[in-house]
C-alpha cells in the first residue's frame, strides 16, 4: 500500500497540523483515509507499523 490522493500515512497523533491539513484536503466528494501509526518511506510506501499510544490530552 502506498500514499495516494485518497490514502495518507501519519506516524503519530502529534502531527496535528499535518493531520488537520489532510482532513481538510479529504473533505471533498471523493474522501480519503488517514492511517495513524505508520511510518512511511520517502516514496510513500509503508516502512514500518509503529502503532500509537493515546495519552490523556490526546484522548480529549
Amino acid at each position: 500500500m502506498e500514499e495516494s490522493q485518497q490514502i495518507e500515512f501519519k506516524k503519530s497523533l502529534a502531527e496535528r497540523k499535518e493531520l488537520l491539513e489532510t482532513i481538510s484536503a479529504f473533505a471533498n466528494p471523493n474522501g480519503g483515509k488517514i492511517f495513524v501509526g505508520i511510518e512511511e518511506n520517502k516514496n510513500g510506501s509503508v516502512k514500518e507499523i509503529v502503532g500509537i499510544r493515546i495519552k490523556g490530552k490526546e484522548l480529549e
